[in-house]
């Protein structure tokens, strides 16, 4: 099972801008309860250059390391991604999506 939570740019959870790992926590928490493996996927975003080091470093910042440590949740190491593309679209026509688990 995947969890998308909020990451951006992995902030503290005082700032209010990520899922607060309380959150992260809970719902995995119930899922492994009923025999599902967890695996928390984001990306930084905004400019954050996809990276292990910077995902490490994002999801440790909005305190999901500790969120997945008392829940069995993995967290998501795997930068792959692939590119998606939206001719129809006014401001962007292509998209980078991570591809968790596939690697790219």
């Amino acid at each position: 099972m995947l969890l998308k939570p909020n990451l951006l740019h992995g902030l503290e959870p005082d700032r209010c801008v990520t899922t607060h790992p309380a959150v992260v926590a809970a719902i995995p928490r119930l899922l492994v309860e009923h025999g599902c493996r967890v695996l928390i996927a984001d990306s930084p975003g905004g400019g954050v250059i996809y990276s292990e080091a910077n995902l490490r470093r994002a999801y440790a910042r909005a305190g999901y390391m500790a969120a997945t440590e008392e829940t069995g949740a993995a967290l998501n190491y795997d930068t792959g991604s692939s590119s998606v593309s939206f001719p129809e679209g006014a401001a962007m026509r292509q998209f980078s999506i991570i591809t968790p688990g596939r690697g790219g």
